[in-house]
């Protein structure tokens, strides 16, 4: 997804879910409602990990190796 709409935007959309769902999760009426929000989190944290060590590597090499390219 990123070959496509290029590692910044897409790092910047992921932060953000991240940040949106960490606060959804502090808001959580009940527990069922954080176990989603929980899950959510770690889906943007999940997508945001690659994208950020393809940023920050620079070596191809390397990074393909950890599966961030």
């Amino acid at each position: 997804m990123t070959d496509v709409t290029g590692n910044k935007r897409i790092f910047i959309f992921e932060t953000g879910w991240f940040t949106i769902r960490s606060f959804a999760t502090a808001a959580s009426p009940n527990k069922y409602a954080m176990t989603v929000f929980v899950a959510l989190t770690g889906v943007g944290a999940a997508a945001n990990t690659p994208t950020g060590m393809y940023r920050h590597v620079k070596k191809r090499a390397i990074s393909v190796a950890l599966g961030a390219g």
